[in-house]
């Protein structure tokens, strides 16, 4: 585009296109990079009336014309003579190499129905690595991921020369269901097993999380942006790992940022002053856009103040008024009574360490279950809830039977608690909510 108007100077009015020469063969884009000379490069995937799907690469000049230097008609077709073993092969994304250089990724299904990681390395010419890469003599490599999925784009050269794709594996097997996936190769195209051990890191955060798009930060910490969804919520997903495959707990909360300001996230970018840009869509369907400030992030763990804890019972049932309490319990309650009486409880947390000039950005209220008496209420009786308050519900820190229902300085929007694993239940705190983290004083909380 040239202003608001296609570049007419660029293929036939503004579009270039290379026709496949192939019958009954259909081509898709999926990612695009652009030569330190100007050239662009394209890579998808080619279907075909036979039983097979293929990478594609072609070779555009800065003009828009096919790149006849790099192959005949620009477009070249990598199939089975150079993935042995191949039947579904989805080219995803495309680096440029310092050297020239072209290194693709892909994911692959295998004759034996088995899912695969592909990578093929060109030499600027078009023609194969088979020297250098890979050692089938072919200048491809594949590695087993058991149902892996390449996100279109999710590629990152590290400076040395090492080779990271990103994606998902999509479905219950050997315990990954829909959980974010990083591998990284070393430049010959083997896999580096100092990352994460084996060189393949599957992270689970106890949702379904989408990988989408990774960047690399200037201290080759590695940016991942995706979507974690629930049945009842998606929301934009930001991880940092380190480069030894951890995650950087130094990072969000524990490596990781669930921003509700939009369901799904698809690209990120880092500007020249560490800035993190992440796109995504909104609920209404509309663009979203998200950045981040890098700034080395505080995190603080606090534990509730026992002695300010309890659990109130509801008088009698639908009277919404507290009628028993108990502030020396070890545990609290949630869930009815036989006489099918609610219990709520109060939690209360000393926060006032956090320095004043600290943007609270993401909060955690993490509980774990101790026992359970008659039918799990997760499962009868509905969303667990929590309301917060920035000091104490009716400004009095004791327990009182009246913490039941006042709305006394407390937050009107309700954030829902869900399980987390090992009998922890989590919530994170919308953005309303956060604002009530109370920086000089205690945060309470009613379940």
């Amino acid at each position: 585009y040239n202003s608001a108007n296609l570049d007419t100077s660029f293929g036939v009015n503004g579009i270039a296109v290379i026709p496949s020469d192939y019958w009954g063969s259909r081509w898709s884009c999926s990612d695009i990079a652009v030569q330190p000379d100007g050239k662009i490069v394209v890579v998808g995937t080619e279907t075909n009336q036979g039983n097979f799907i293929n990478f594609v690469i072609a070779r555009f000049n800065s003009n828009g014309t096919p790149d006849d230097s790099f192959v005949a008609n620009g477009t070249l077709l990598i199939d089975k003579t150079n993935f042995p073993n191949n039947r579904y092969n989805y080219g995803r994304a495309v680096a440029i190499q310092p050297d020239g250089k072209i290194v693709m990724s892909g994911y692959m299904m295998d004759d034996d129905g088995k899912m695969q990681i592909s990578l093929a390395r060109l030499n600027a010419d078009g023609s194969f690595d088979k020297t250098n890469f890979g050692t089938n003599g072919q200048g491809t490599v594949t590695a087993a991921l058991p149902k892996f999925k390449h996100s279109a784009g999710a590629i990152a050269l590290q400076a040395d020369g090492k080779i990271i794709v990103a994606g998902s594996t999509e479905n219950y097997v050997d315990n990954t269901y829909e959980d974010l996936a990083l591998a990284r190769f070393n430049g010959n195209g083997a896999l580096d097993t100092t990352f994460g051990g084996t060189g393949i890191v599957i992270t689970d955060f106890g949702a379904k999380e989408y990988g989408a798009d990774i960047h690399l930060q200037a201290d080759g910490k590695i940016m991942l942006v995706g979507t974690s969804s629930t049945t009842s919520a998606s929301n934009l997903l930001l991880a940092r790992y380190n480069q030894n495959g951890a995650l950087d707990n130094t990072f969000g909360n524990n490596g990781k940022i669930i921003s509700d300001l939009a369901n799904s996230g698809a690209g990120i970018e880092i500007q020249p002053d560490g800035k993190v840009l992440a796109a995504g869509s909104a609920d209404n369907g509309d663009a979203a856009m998200l950045r981040y400030e890098m700034s080395s992030p505080l995190v603080k763990t606090f534990k509730s103040i026992g002695a300010q804890d309890g659990w109130i019972l509801e008088s009698s049932e639908f009277s919404n008024a507290g009628g028993a309490l108990n502030g020396l319990a070890t545990t609290f309650n949630i869930g009815d009574d036989a006489r099918d009486r609610q219990y709520r409880s109060i939690l209360s947390f000393n926060t006032s360490s956090i320095p004043d000039t600290a943007v609270v950005s993401a909060a955690q209220l993490r509980i774990k279950r101790q026992g359970l008496v008659g039918t799990n209420p997760f499962v009868t009786h509905g969303d667990l809830l929590l309301n917060i308050s920035n000091r104490a519900f009716n400004y009095n820190l004791a327990l009182e039977l009246i913490d039941f229902n006042t709305t006394v300085i407390s937050a009107t929007t309700q954030d829902k608690i869900t399980a987390d694993a090992y009998y922890w239940y989590a919530a994170n705190l919308s953005r309303v909510n956060i604002g009530f983290v109370n920086k000089i004083g205690v945060t309470q909380f009613r379940l």
